[in-house]
């Protein structure tokens, strides 16, 4: 058995902390739900000052990651925090396949270029770089994904033209003209090789129009920016090469001198595999051989150069570690029929760049404030064939029905200040399918399961920055950010789980209820409302049903929604699909097996909490009434707010 090397103290000190927190932030859980009401101010008080602990604790998390004896156990935990700027994803082909696995990479600045001062020429000078945000492939194109291409085009690479392809055998390179990517013998998950510039550019544009998103190759800022991942040593990890990080001549990994299928190391810090060996990747820029007059906002760099050879980055398999450093650059010619252009240690990357923003006619729409007014629809698509308008109606008759058939259907309860809380709606007991009932889902809704579910209630709209607001300002602490979009009725976001939690915790002290947030069974349950489809409506996203990046709605891809700007679900509940994602209690487990049958909170020993629904940012493909996500509970970001549920338990 591999033995685990002795924890630093620096380590030591975040584990002793972080078991404290977690100790901590779990006796205060359980005193709340003991229910002792005139310790709930000080419970509540506690729980808020706890997220001012967690966020020392995120302090010496980050000093952990900046030492000089990175360890692996370092990177894996510094790897789950990936998720910072958006989701991972995979586009929809016109076939009903799925694309590559792609995941946002956030925007911001870094240094390029040889910044340990130990490079060569071509890598100066050192200059500071913008990258806005897109997506990027989490691993090299594969053999799989690439015979898709062929397969749908009959696309016939240079290699197969008769041009060939070098080989490496026995330390030494051949030229071999029959040689090409699918007579390699290679796996499926491996990266796809022997690939010219042409070839990989031709992958893109074909899946660019089977997915409507614009896919291209990396400029080489942004292959550097993805590959340092904030970090600024000679690799990633550290500033010395070390053992099995990567897959290089003497890694001292299984591969060594072979190519390892994708992803058989450690993800970096923005969960992307391989950016260090395994195989080249070409990028989309001209060669120039040095960075003088680089752009600095990293896009392509096509003026200038040598306009015959365009950029390689990335260690290869039968690489050194001199070649493996995160700034080492080169280039290859890609006019087709050059020999140079096509290798068994060369394939490539994708990246796909944020769709342009939908103009829309502003001036036909007002926001009205009576929640579900749907009148703005047909002022703003003028579109004869619109014909979904007589379905939202009887959704909204579905729903109405239910309220009229609930005894006790909704309440707001009193607050102590005078106000009132969340608008809340009794859900019935019942039963249901959990998990990927359509199937075609993310191993993580696997397996479904039955579960019984009690009667409860859930809050009718995501929590709100009014409601929020007025539980800020009771305590005294620091109203979240809404990015300009306004506060009001729109639902709260930049909050965290600890936060949510803090807020559930004042709202029972102030109503004398159980407030928390709901289970994540009780969440789905809520949000299919008595159906098995994708969307509770239906099979189809269809246009003008939620607040996603491709629902069709005002807000799409730009902002929040005010709360109640769609249709109802059969439940009377209000954007459980789209607008934010959405807090639960649960642990994060990376399936169901083993999940409660009771749609009770599901605990565990890991550090991450569910997050389900998906956000006015998301693809449809994250909107699912299955799709469930994840993060840490220090986590705050623009897309993700929470709704509130309660039991009948009255505290004493």
């Amino acid at each position: 058995m591999h033995k685990q090397p002795t924890p630093t103290a620096l380590q030591q000190d975040f584990i002793q902390d972080s078991r404290k927190a977690i100790m901590e932030a779990n006796r205060r859980r359980n005193a709340i739900l003991a229910g002792a009401i005139g310790g709930m101010t000080v419970a509540v008080i506690l729980a808020v000052l706890a997220f001012f602990q967690v966020d020392t604790i995120k302090q010496k998390h980050k000093k952990l990651y900046q030492k000089s004896d990175f360890t692996k156990e370092d990177a894996k935990k510094l790897a789950q925090q990936v998720e910072e700027e958006g989701k991972i994803f995979r586009d929809l082909l016109t076939n009903g396949s799925k694309g590559p696995e792609m995941i946002w990479i956030p925007a911001g600045q870094f240094r390029m270029g040889d910044i340990q001062g130990e490079g060569d020429d071509d890598e100066k000078p050192v200059h500071e770089v913008s990258i806005t945000r897109f997506a990027v492939g989490r691993y090299e194109v594969t053999v799989s994904e690439f015979r898709d291409f062929v397969n749908a085009t009959g696309y016939k690479t240079e290699a197969e033209k008769g041009y060939g392809c070098w080989d490496y055998k026995d330390k030494q390179w051949k030229a071999v003209a029959d040689a090409n990517w699918h007579n390699l013998s290679l796996a499926d998950n491996q990266p796809v090789v022997c690939v010219s510039w042409n070839d990989a550019v031709a992958y893109t544009q074909w899946l660019s129009t089977q997915t409507g998103q614009t896919y291209r190759l990396l400029s080489e800022a942004e292959w550097e920016y993805i590959a340092r991942a904030g970090k600024e040593t000679v690799f990633w990890w550290r500033n010395n090469i070390g053992k099995n990080w990567a897959n290089c001549q003497n890694c001292g990994s299984q591969w060594d001198n072979k190519i390892a299928p994708v992803g058989s190391f450690i993800a970096n810090p923005f969960g992307v595999y391989d950016t260090t060996g395994n195989v080249r990747e070409w990028v989309a820029d001209i060669w120039h051989s040095s960075y003088q007059d680089a752009p600095s906002e990293g896009g392509i760099w096509e003026e200038g150069g040598n306009r015959c050879v365009r950029v390689v980055r990335g260690g290869a398999w039968n690489d050194e570690s001199k070649n493996q450093r995160v700034a080492y650059r080169y280039g290859r010619t890609f006019v087709e029929g050059s020999f140079d252009s096509r290798r068994v240690n060369l394939g490539f990357r994708i990246a796909r760049q944020e769709q342009p923003q939908k103009k829309w006619d502003e001036s036909a729409l007002t926001e009205t404030k009576q929640q579900g007014e749907l009148e703005w629809l047909c002022k703003v698509f003028k579109e004869t064939e619109f014909t979904k308008e007589k379905a939202k109606n009887e959704a909204k008759e579905i729903a109405q029905r239910f309220i009229e058939k609930e005894e006790a259907w909704i309440s707001s309860d009193s607050l102590k200040d005078g106000g009132f809380g969340p608008e809340m709606i009794w859900l019935p007991a019942g039963k249901f399918r959990m998990g990927d009932v359509q199937g075609g889902g993310e191993r993580s809704e696997n397996s479904r399961h039955q579960v019984s579910v009690q009667r409860f209630a859930i809050g009718r709209y995501e929590v709100t920055f009014e409601e929020y607001d007025r539980f800020a300002e009771a305590m005294g602490i620091e109203k979240p950010g809404d990015n300009g979009w306004g506060r009001g009725k729109r639902p709260v976001i930049n909050v965290s789980w600890q936060n949510a939690n803090a807020y559930v915790a004042w709202l029972s002290e102030q109503t004398g209820k159980l407030y928390r947030l709901p289970s994540e069974a009780e969440w789905e349950y809520a949000a299919r409302a008595g159906t098995e489809t994708i969307y509770w409506w239906g099979n189809q996203i269809g246009r003008l049903w939620a607040n996603c990046r491709d629902c069709g709605s005002l807000w799409s891809g730009q902002k929040t929604a005010p709360v109640g700007s769609f249709v109802p679900n059969p439940f009377a509940l209000y954007d459980t699909v789209g607008n934010v994602g959405e807090w639960v209690a649960d642990r994060w487990h990376h399936n169901y097996e083993g999940t409660p049958s009771d749609s009770s909170v599901w605990e565990g020993e890991g550090d991450f909490l569910v997050l389900r629904d998906c956000s006015w940012d998301d693809l449809q493909v994250n909107c699912r009434s299955a799709s469930r996500f994840w993060n840490s509970s220090i986590y705050r970001y623009y897309d993700i707010g929470f709704r509130v549920a309660v039991g009948t338990v009255v505290l004493d």
